[in-house]
């Protein structure tokens, strides 16, 4: 009995330190343009021209509590290793589903650098898979 209670107590830690949810992204897609009050890509698109607006990321995020963190970080992956562009973290709210999204306004010199980009999804929950979404610029 005495070697019960210790295991016990380091389970009980070790369950406490883990952020094991339900919440899930059903739709990651990427556009220039979103509609609709949900404001959700259409379609989802993987090659833009260098002189787009912006790039659009958009999530559906389902049986998630108030206050997941979803973070949305856009790379560069032209080069030897990738170059982060931003990374943007947002919140989700009460109520479910939620659409989190992310949006990249195009350069200050007006053209997009062409080349291979990604932007990776994560939540903050330890059982969720990254989602990487990858798009061209030419």
């Amino acid at each position: 009995m005495k070697k019960v209670i210790p295991l016990l107590t380091l389970l009980a830690l070790t369950i406490s330190a883990c952020t094991i949810s339900t919440a899930n992204i059903s739709e990651a897609k990427i556009c220039s343009s979103v509609s609709g009050e949900s404001m959700m890509c259409t379609s989802d698109e993987t090659m833009f021209a260098t002189d787009t607006p912006e790039i659009i990321v958009t999530t559906k995020l389902d049986n998630a509590m108030e206050g997941t963190k979803v973070t949305f970080t856009w790379r560069y992956l032209e080069g030897s290793e990738p170059e982060l562009i931003d990374e943007i973290t947002v919140e989700s709210p009460d109520i479910m589903p939620s659409y989190p999204n992310s949006t990249m306004p195009i350069p200050p010199s007006g053209m997009w650098p062409t080349g291979k980009y990604d932007v990776v999804i994560t939540l903050d929950t330890d059982n969720f898979e990254p989602i990487v979404k990858a798009f061209s610029v030419k």
